[in-house]
């Protein structure tokens, strides 16, 4: 793009950070942010901004995201906190950043049944059950659900759904047969 003398936009560069993201690339992800603002003077939006935080996330960089978090105007977003805490990781050290988000997502959006269980999930994989236990009473006690994962599938001209754990589709042991004989062979 650079040698076509091309000039990237905002989405150009989101997808560019979101790819580095995804890539593990480190280094290359914070000078592309640094390229877009003080090179190409495009001005970081809310999604620009999450990418970075899951670039460094992802890179085990949590208390950088942090800081990187407490300078933006949008630091208090959900969908920023969101990020912070969905890279949180199940170690100890990961577990004071993923908190501090989580708290604060909650205090904005009581009913965040992801916050809820990411969080929960932290306590019990750090052995903070009394935490977790507490968690998931407030859950049931302000009627917090979690949405079960769900997938579609087209089998034979007809949509099939099936929900994460749902044992009750009275179809499902066949239409699994039919998936691994047209997977598998």
């Amino acid at each position: 793009m650079m040698e076509s003398r091309t000039r990237p936009n905002s989405l150009t560069f989101l997808a560019v950070l979101s790819a580095c993201s995804h890539a593990g690339l480190l280094d290359k992800g914070l000078e592309l942010f640094t390229l877009m603002t003080d090179v190409h003077g495009i001005q970081p939006g809310l999604e620009h901004c999450i990418s970075v935080v899951n670039i460094l996330g992802r890179a085990g960089k949590l208390e950088e995201a942090e800081k990187f978090i407490a300078g933006l105007p949008f630091h208090r977003h959900p969908a920023m906190l969101g990020a912070i805490l969905g890279v949180s990781g199940p170690d100890k050290r990961s577990l004071g950043i993923a908190e501090r988000s989580g708290k604060l997502l909650l205090e904005l959006d009581p009913m965040n049944a992801a916050a809820h269980v990411h969080l929960c999930n932290l306590y019990a994989s750090n052995h903070h059950h009394l935490k977790e236990y507490k968690l998931r009473r407030e859950m049931l006690v302000k009627g917090v659900k979690k949405v079960p994962g769900c997938s579609w599938i087209v089998l034979s001209g007809k949509v099939h759904m099936f929900l994460c754990g749902d044992s009750l589709n009275p179809e499902a042991e066949e239409l699994l047969i039919s998936m691994s004989n047209s997977c598998c062979g």
